[in-house]
């Protein structure tokens, strides 16, 4: 792929400790921390934990590249692996280069215990992946540890104390209440905070000069503004707008992502009509949505936010999904139940049904009760 199609997001994402520090970006103090930690003779498990589109794995791919010196723990390439559970089989994607594993066992539902295990157990038990790295350990990353179910981070803390000789751990999640007490108590807890609004403004430019385009203050700081401090949204925002304008100015609109686009639609149907015709539609909608990878928890919280905001009367033909005031804490409680409930559910599509399906049955009550329709 060419350097024009490349997404920017990849494109000028630092791979190095050196290039974080020098370019205009974010964090410096802790990637002078992560630096001594890698050249450090004791390196521990590590769990960075912070907000998304806040830097994790791009200070997770600078640790790794400080860890063994070489530009080569960058090349990638993906595997397709299978585990034996007793009498099924519990498939995941695996990312790895020459030094080290990159895993999401989240993917595998109620089933990422059994990778939580029998992958650091094999990763472990062979050899060394290079014999001129120094170092006498692999790497495994694990991302989204906080998605993990309560069995599997109770699994990968015991797998840790087993395998601490041959492996790390270099794990990164957006909550740390949601791990649990002993995994955390096992990690160098580094706290990767959103980057300030000066920040992320400073990352838009110097991405505009590399580029060969002007930005203007006042769009970068809108852009900052509806990506709300999310450096990897802010950036593909910049970047749709550029494609979508040859140049950019003042009144360039900043446009939302599709995903988020389409969501709100699914949300103005459920107020539109409350029948189990249109159900079946918003279903097919919600599956399509998670077939392109949006998680249930970013569809959990665009549909909240839309049947909670205030009508702001300018919403034109396609209707608004603001629901009457009186419903709204019904929803809200319905919302987070059924949220907590995929976590430790199997099939996010079941969840996020019977959520929607829950909000048209309150609102088609209300409809009845007090409008009389």
């Amino acid at each position: 792929m060419s350097g024009e199609q490349r997404l920017w997001v990849e494109k000028y994402r630092p791979l190095t400790i050196a290039d974080a520090k020098s370019a205009p970006g974010i964090h410096k103090d802790t990637y002078d921390m992560v630096q001594k930690l890698a050249q450090s003779d004791d390196f521990p498990h590590i769990l960075f934990y912070g907000p998304s589109g806040a830097g994790k794995r791009t200070l997770t791919k600078c640790l790794l590249q400080e860890l063994y010196g070489t530009p080569m723990v960058h090349k990638i390439k993906s595997e397709h692996k299978e585990f034996k559970d007793g009498s099924s089989v519990v498939e995941c994607v695996v990312f790895s280069s020459n030094f080290h594993l990159e895993v999401t066992p989240s993917d595998a539902d109620n089933k990422d215990r059994v990778i939580v295990q029998k992958l650091i157990k094999e990763v472990a038990g062979t050899q060394q992946f290079n014999t001129q790295v120094q170092k006498s350990f692999k790497v495994v990353v694990i991302h989204e540890l906080d998605n993990l179910t309560r069995e599997a981070q109770a699994a990968l803390r015991r797998t840790m104390e087993t395998y601490m000789p041959y492996c790390r751990i270099v794990a990164n999640c957006e909550s740390l209440s949601k791990v649990i007490m002993p995994l955390r108590s096992r990690c160098l807890q580094v706290r990767v905070p959103a980057p300030s609004s000066i920040e992320v403004t400073e990352v838009l430019n110097g991405i505009s000069k590399r580029e060969g385009f002007n930005l203007p203050r006042p769009l970068a700081q809108s852009i900052c503004n509806f990506s709300k401090r999310n450096l990897r949204r802010a950036i593909m925002m910049l970047q749709t707008a550029k494609l979508k304008n040859e140049t950019l100015s003042d009144k360039t609109y900043v446009p939302a992502p599709e995903y988020e686009t389409y969501t709100r639609e699914i949300a103005k149907a459920v107020v539109q009509e409350q029948s189990p015709k249109q159900l079946r539609q918003i279903r097919t909608k919600v599956y399509e949505l998670l077939t392109k990878g949006i998680t249930a928890d970013m569809i959990f919280g665009i549909l909240s936010r839309e049947f909670l905001r205030k009508p702001s009367g300018n919403e034109g033909k396609g209707g608004s999904a603001a629901l009457p005031e009186a419903i709204k804490p019904e929803v809200l409680k319905f919302a987070v139940m059924f949220e907590h409930r995929c976590k430790e559910g199997s099939k996010a599509i079941f969840h996020l049904e019977a959520f929607l399906a829950r909000v048209m049955a309150l609102y088609k009550g209300y409809q009845i009760k007090v409008m009389g329709r």
